[in-house]
């Protein structure tokens, strides 16, 4: 679509135009939409291949209204809607008629890449016409006050997927609050044309450093939820917020980052009440990968080929759930420090 033929189409809008080439990726392109804030009075973090129904906006306002708190953000999963659907004209009653007073509350579901992250979706659906208190986001459904893109701007050297529970930490230690709202009526489609452009498809591309874009974001995550204290990152503007601490967001969301571990209540998506020792307790998520994927866990660590005693395999596995600790986790800590150890000339 030519740029004028565009404007015509979205009168009011303001477009920022860019060759294939130098496209900034999924999270560059919503940090420059956040430079074109004119004073509008919300805001709404949204994406492309999106419908929406008749009166969005009002039911939007409303609801966030219902929050009584000038620093909520409302967040959610967007319904699916098919590729077929997308053929549709975007005032099709399919789409406009279709706004339901239900509440879909995001989950923490599994860890991925031997990293901080967290991979989220929405187990339950609550037929109610409330808002309720969440800890994660989608950054492609966030809806707020202009105060969201002042104080917690996007991170633009981060790639995809994993950005958003940088978003969701970085909003809740600037002291805003997460909640989903009590009515679904924006809709996206999440299975496009295998040959259209999608932020993943450059998560290889290679970035200042000789690193890819996937491998900069896994080492600014690592840095911002506190793995390592990583001296190459500098999360300058992206960092943390001072008004609550990490440690009380991973208590709040029950997520360990550092130790890869998901509790109970965080991977059924309850949040903001009190748990019983049964919802404290740390979930399989490896196991939930494999549900939600379909396929084995992978495997991200080196093969070696050496016998391990069955009993030392199951004095390991217990030690880590008494410690609350992910295996994997505790593996990457072990290998750090035998790497650190040698670096430093403490092993032979």
């Amino acid at each position: 679509m030519e740029k004028k033929a565009a404007l015509e189409v979205m009168p009011g809008c303001r477009v920022k135009h860019y060759a294939k080439k130098d496209a900034p990726g999924t999270c560059g392109a919503r940090y420059v939409c956040q430079q074109l804030y004119d004073g509008e009075d919300f805001v709404l973090h949204t994406d492309a291949h999106m419908r929406f129904a008749r009166f969005w906006d009002v039911a939007m306002i409303s609801q966030w209204q219902k929050c009584h708190n000038e620093k909520a953000v409302l967040a959610d999963y967007a319904y699916h809607i098919s590729k077929a659907d997308m053929a549709l004209p975007v005032d099709d009653p399919s789409f406009t008629t279709r706004a339901t007073m239900e509440c879909g509350v995001v989950n923490a579901l599994f860890f991925e890449s031997n990293s901080p992250e967290l991979r989220m979706h929405v187990p339950h659906i609550y037929h109610i016409s409330e808002p309720v208190l969440g800890a994660f986001v989608c950054a492609h459904c966030m809806f707020g006050r202009p105060l969201i893109d002042k104080v917690v701007p996007v991170d633009p050297n981060m790639d995809f997927v994993a950005d958003e529970s940088s978003v969701a930490v970085r909003l809740w230690t600037h002291g805003f609050d997460i909640w989903h709202a009590g009515v679904r009526c924006i809709y996206h489609a999440y299975d496009t044309d295998a040959s259209a452009p999608h932020g993943h498809d450059t998560s290889v591309a290679m970035v200042e450093g000789g690193i890819t874009r996937q491998e900069r974001q896994r080492r600014r995550l690592e840095k911002l939820f506190g793995v390592y204290d990583r001296q190459d990152v500098d999360l300058s503007g992206f960092d943390l917020g001072k008004e609550r601490s990490l440690q009380t967001y991973q208590e709040f969301c029950g997520v360990d980052f550092r130790n890869m571990t998901i509790r109970k209540f965080a991977a059924e998506g309850t949040f903001g009440c009190e748990h019983d020792d049964s919802e404290m307790e740390f979930v399989d998520w490896t196991a939930a990968f494999e549900k939600d994927q379909g396929r084995p866990f992978p495997d991200q660590g080196v093969k070696l080929d050496v016998k391990v005693r069955p009993d030392a395999a199951d004095d390991f596995l217990g030690f880590c759930k008494a410690v609350g600790v992910h295996p994997q986790a505790a593996l990457t800590e072990a290998v750090r420090q035998w790497t650190d150890g040698r670096r430093r000339g403490r092993f032979c």
